[in-house]
């Protein structure tokens, strides 16, 4: 037998790692394309950069039934978990099991040229079909957004008196992607509202910037790939500095084009008029989580193809949209050890 064929949930702690994503990583020899996900789905993201000793006892269990899912174990054995359960309960939930770990292979298998965010969308797809509806984030939303709005007046203040508009104007930019609650477990508005407050100390490079403004004052037309509810105002506050700097600026604004997580629709557009500062504002025609080239509505690609310039908000697009060899600019928040490591 292959040696992850039978897998055992049982009251021993057996973790090795200092950290919960080294477990998976590591102790598993997986790769982390699918491992985000999984947490998730289990209700531990929030815990991916904790020791496993810190987990409580039903915490451990379901990273130990994540581990056999990476393993691909084809049994699975359990002790003190089965025994709350009943004969006919213990059946459905090995059958639950089953077809989903066999689903999440299927996908994982057939996974080879696609990006992460096409993967998310079909792990939503397969978690809606198994399970139901996924959270409905509207009034989540519409707070955000509300909130927001609410801060934008400060925001406008701080950008019109800073020595540099457009870095500060962009600082806020990166400060938007925190309200993200597919990467974050809790956005808390005290942290989000420090962070405002803090804006102006991110590090930007300064000889990067001047070559971003040398693309800017020549550019004709110009795509924003906005990100997440309430950060979409920040992009707004954004694209009018942007505006402000090259008056002729021809700017696309591309949203998601179905409900994902928090992120931002064309309903989360009109609500902070985003036409009042772009010429043209159009979803992506998908359910991604994200932007890919090939994956978005002909509409979309169409103005990707015939702008000069671009600019990406967040961890998903640039995930989709990366080596693409586009001239984007990536604005975002490292917030998952993975791109902690990458960027430092």
């Amino acid at each position: 037998k292959d040696p992850g064929y039978i897998s055992i949930i049982d009251l021993k702690d057996d973790f090795y790692s200092k950290t919960i994503l080294d477990e998976l990583i590591e102790q598993n020899n997986s790769s982390s394309k699918n491992i985000t996900s999984l947490l998730k789905d289990f209700g531990l993201y929030k815990f991916i950069n904790k020791s496993p000793q810190d987990l409580t006892y039903f915490e451990s269990q379901k990273l130990k039934f994540i581990k056999c899912i990476i393993n691909n174990s084809k049994i699975i054995l359990m002790d003190s978990v089965f025994s709350m359960l009943n004969k006919h309960e213990k059946l459905e939930f090995l059958s639950i099991i089953k077809k989903y770990q066999y689903e999440v292979n299927e996908i994982i298998r057939n996974s080879d040229g696609l990006t992460t965010p096409q993967i998310a969308e079909k792990m939503d797809n397969l978690r809606r079909d198994m399970f139901g509806n996924l959270m409905d984030y509207t009034e989540i939303k519409k707070h955000y957004n509300q909130l927001m709005l609410e801060c934008l007046p400060y925001m406008k203040n701080r950008v019109n008196i800073a020595e540099d508009h457009l870095k500060m104007a962009i600082q806020y930019a990166m400060v938007g992607n925190y309200i993200d609650f597919g990467a974050l477990e809790n956005v808390n508005e005290g942290e989000l509202k420090v962070q405002l407050d803090e804006a102006v100390n991110i590090t930007i490079d300064s000889k990067l910037l001047d070559v971003f403004k040398n693309d800017l004052v020549n550019a004709k037309r110009l795509v924003y790939f906005t990100d997440n509810c309430g950060e979409i105002v920040t992009d707004k506050l954004l694209i009018s500095t942007l505006r402000d700097i090259n008056p002729d600026l021809h700017i696309t604004v591309i949203v998601r084009g179905k409900p994902v997580l928090n992120d931002a629709t064309l309903e989360d557009a009109k609500y902070i008029h985003m036409e009042d500062v772009a010429q043209k504002v159009i979803g992506n025609g998908t359910g991604l989580p994200g932007n890919a080239i090939g994956a978005i509505s002909q509409e979309a690609m169409t103005e990707v193809e015939n702008a000069d310039l671009l600019i990406s908000k967040g961890q998903g697009n640039y995930e989709g949209l990366s080596g693409c060899r586009l001239n984007i600019y990536y604005l975002f928040l490292c917030k998952c050890e993975m791109f902690m490591r990458r960027f430092g």
